[in-house]
């Protein structure tokens, strides 16, 4: 029998990438993942989207003013907006899911957003663990089950947890939010069964994102 020796492989050597420069996030407070919707109930426009606190501190969130303009550019009178977010208090270079309702606006083509906040605040901690979730579409609406776990202390003030869906460009399509009060058993060993629904607004969910802060 002929014995074939094996072919020799050229072992790559490796080459000096280089880095590339980051560039460096604006001051204060950045949105990202920002996507209107039509809220046709309230004869209006909703927008998600991602807040980061890069103010240089930990802040409270207050409100968020939307600067509505149509084809024009011309402004478009804004009479109500309601602003939600998970958690108050954001640590620097943290991160949480928005949504801004504004009722009885039609013809917006473009938008701005202030942010009103103020330094301080008692941040919650976000070293939960999600222990095998399994996502299912429901009917209309995109659920999130599985366990969660507190590796950390005993939770004296509450656990707010929050499942973030995503679409292609990385934009927020919706959120929902789940709030447990005084969740003493929830530690150690002990997990927590969490079950979120989302409604994806006939967008296709790219990814999801769960998030839990407590205190």
């Amino acid at each position: 029998a002929t014995v074939v020796p094996p072919t020799p492989t050229e072992t790559a050597i490796p080459t000096d990438t280089p880095t590339p420069t980051a560039t460096p996030l604006p001051q204060g407070w950045v949105f990202s993942g920002l996507h209107g919707y039509p809220a046709e109930a309230l004869n209006g426009m909703v927008f998600y989207g991602t807040l980061l606190n890069n103010t240089g501190g930990p802040q409270q969130l207050n409100k968020i003013d939307p600067s509505l303009y149509d084809a024009q550019g011309q402004p478009i009178p804004v009479e109500k907006v309601i602003s939600q977010w998970p958690v108050r208090a954001v640590p620097q270079g943290g991160t949480v899911p928005v949504s801004v309702v504004v009722p009885n606006v039609q013809g917006v083509a473009d938008f701005d957003f202030q942010v009103q906040a103020e330094p301080g605040g008692d941040i919650p901690r976000e070293d939960f663990e999600f222990v095998g979730i399994n996502p299912s579409d429901e009917g209309e609406q995109y659920c999130l089950t599985g366990p969660l776990r507190n590796p950390g202390d005993q939770l004296q003030g509450y656990l707010m947890v929050t499942a973030i869906l995503y679409d292609e460009q990385d934009q927020v399509i919706n959120y929902n939010n789940a709030f447990k009060s005084g969740p003493r058993e929830v530690v150690g060993d002990q997990l927590l069964d969490v079950s979120l629904c989302v409604k994806p607004r006939q967008q296709a969910v790219a990814r999801y994102e769960l998030r839990a802060w407590g205190l």
